[in-house]
């Protein structure tokens, strides 16, 4: 069978599961009936490894998950404020064996992801307008991380990789636009940064920052949609990336690089994808743009004891199979590009086909009615 890429985005639900029964608690700053903590960061700190944390509506503190994997698990309407006094919120330094998820969180600062060895889920988080952001400081900054997967996020001030494997879905990322405001000002800022990072995306949208001009004609630029120093990519599904413009300057390449000379980056686009800008080139030099149709994979979490299921509309004609399991250490299979990050003795097929116009190939699994796969 000749080879083909395979970028998988594996049902979260049983992807982050674990099949021990992890001990809840129960966060609220309203110290309602049954509560366990009063703030986030109080059970961050206490709550043992592999603990869920089911948060309550309201205003939180920043917290920091260190060297042990959590759940967290918010009721709508959580808000972890910006606290001028404290730290932003950051997970770090978890193990291969320590899986954390942070789902439901709208944060008004930073979230810091770094120096994990262990999967990381970010779903469903909203970043607000507030705190203090400029063209130079990322709302979601991922570094040293070995397997990130963000899923369904609104970011409309930057988000920074580096050095990381990161696989987005469904997202928003928009670049902030240039400003002028008093004594300080900069330029547009792109709607992903990255550098030396293995970076998927998929059925996204990703925003430059646009331009200024001010009134003394001094031009303060507009932001690729996509900006990079090194490393790969692979753009799949309906992903659209549009570069800033607008106020009369000149516009940027979709694709760009921040210094030049620069390393070369491949970059695998499925027929699907949209990069958009007034620019005469799509992408600076440095990008190697391969289009070919790439399969992929798209699901959604699911309650215990309902059905999770999982799609793969493409590439029409080819042989594709869907598996569902725990992660484990990267196995990788000749002729196919990237690595499955499943352990293959707590795994299963989910379905086997051929994709046709119209009718993607749909698996599905129960996901089992037990407090751990909360």
């Amino acid at each position: 069978m000749p080879g083909f890429p395979f970028t998988a985005v594996l049902p979260t639900a049983l992807v982050f599961a674990s099949p021990a029964l992890a001990q809840t608690y129960v966060v609220d700053v309203n110290v309602g009936p049954g509560f366990d903590y009063q703030q986030i960061r109080g059970a961050a700190l206490h709550a043992p490894d592999g603990a869920t944390l089911i948060v309550r509506p309201g205003v939180y503190a920043p917290f920091t998950i260190d060297g042990k994997g959590l759940t967290i698990l918010a009721d709508p309407g959580v808000t972890v404020a910006h606290n001028p006094l404290a730290s932003d919120t950051e997970i770090r330094n978890t193990g291969p064996a320590q899986r954390t998820v942070l789902r439901g969180l709208a944060f008004e600062r930073q979230l810091v992801v770094r120096n994990c060895d262990g999967p990381v889920l970010l779903e469903d988080a909203t970043f607000l307008p507030g705190g203090l952001f400029n063209a130079y400081t990322a709302h979601l900054h991922v570094n040293l991380c070995d397997q990130v997967f963000v899923r369904g996020i609104d970011n409309g001030g930057t988000t920074l990789v580096g050095t990381s494997t990161v696989v987005f879905e469904d997202c928003v990322l928009h670049g902030l636009n240039a400003y002028s405001q008093g004594g300080d000002q900069g330029p547009g800022s792109p709607g992903l940064a990255c550098y030396q990072s293995d970076v998927t995306l998929v059925d996204c949208d990703v925003n430059g920052g646009s331009g200024v001009v001010l009134p003394t004609n001094q031009m303060l630029e507009a932001a690729p949609a996509i900006s990079a120093i090194g490393g790969r990519f692979a753009l799949l599904g309906a992903t659209v990336a549009t570069a800033g413009g607008g106020n009369g300057i000149a516009t940027v390449p979709v694709l760009g690089v921040q210094y030049v000379p620069a390393p070369t980056v491949p970059v695998r686009i499925d027929p699907q994808v949209q990069l958009a800008t007034a620019h005469p080139t799509v992408a600076d030099p440095e990008f190697q743009l391969t289009t070919r149709p790439l399969p992929h994979v798209t699901g959604q979490s699911a309650a215990v004891g309902a059905t999770l299921t999982a799609s793969a509309p493409g590439p029409i004609g080819q042989f594709v199979i869907l598996v569902v399991g725990l992660p484990g250490a990267p196995i990788v299979l000749p002729g196919i590009d990237n690595a499955f990050w499943l352990d293959p003795v707590v795994s299963a097929w989910a379905a086997v086909g051929v994709p046709q116009t119209g009718a993607p190939l749909t698996g599905s699994a129960t996901i089992p009615n037990s407090p751990s796969f909360r």
